[in-house]
């Protein structure tokens, strides 16, 4: 947690600042943007606060988190692998708090900090978080970190297009194991989710080692994945049949 505290303290000088708003003054302000049928985020009461106010709440202990000071009225432009490059208008994203009134670090804070110190290159992740790469952009922006490299991955859908779940229809590894399908064909019905095999008329991998060998970002759908898993199954066992 205290190093954590410590990269928190760095993007304070200036990327951050301290917010004093008690829950019950943002419940309202909520409420009075859903009413007034605008965007629910924060209304950036604390973001250009007295130096000597913030001060006198410091040193009186009061509650605070300290939130992202997004900059207005500018565009950040990154470049994803799989959608190409990507600009979001700093109007429509909010000032992220980043650290909580407990001290304890929001996911934004905490996957940036984690994922630098781990030296990651890649962020490979679903589609779905695609919203929060301004936020964790201007983050590593405001520590002056390398910005790794982006990949978001379309989604897996069942049929009707709703987002697989496994909550939803799931299936276990036991289950396909007991149904008596080959490790092979799992992991060619895996590989192919989402992604097209730069050779035209390869069907089938006999090897997980070719997979990879022709694996690349840039044959990765745009598109959703849609999972009939019988059929698919079916289909990969029949041709592993006659390759294998």
């Amino acid at each position: 947690m205290n190093f954590l505290l410590k990269y928190c303290g760095q993007v304070d000088k200036g990327a951050a600042y301290r917010c004093f708003c008690s829950p019950e003054r943002l419940e309202i302000t909520r409420k009075m943007q859903q009413k007034s049928h605008r965007k629910t985020s924060y209304d950036g009461f604390c973001r250009n606060l007295d130096k000597d106010l913030v001060e006198e709440k410091l040193y009186n202990k009061d509650p605070h988190t300290i939130r992202l000071k997004v900059p207005h009225n500018e565009k950040t432009t990154i470049n994803d692998e799989v959608f190409g490059a990507i600009t979001f208008d700093h109007s429509v994203i909010d000032d992220q708090v980043l650290l909580k009134s407990n001290k304890f670090p929001t996911y934004h804070l905490a996957n940036v900090v984690d994922d630098h110190l781990m030296n990651v290159s890649h962020v490979l992740r679903g589609e779905e978080w695609i919203s929060s790469l301004p936020k964790h952009a201007l983050l590593y922006q405001a520590f002056d970190w390398e910005v790794p490299t982006f990949a978001h991955l379309p989604l897996l859908v069942n049929p009707d297009g709703s987002k697989l779940s496994k909550r939803n229809q799931s299936v276990s590894i036991d289950e396909i194991r007991d149904e008596g399908i080959l490790p092979l064909a799992l992991i060619n019905f895996c590989a192919f989710l989402g992604w097209s095999s730069p050779q035209l008329q390869q069907e089938i991998y006999t090897s997980i080692g070719a997979i990879s060998s022709d694996f690349s970002l840039e044959r990765i759908s745009r598109n959703p994945a849609v999972i009939t898993t019988n059929q698919n199954f079916a289909a990969i066992m029949l041709l592993l049949g006659t390759t294998l």
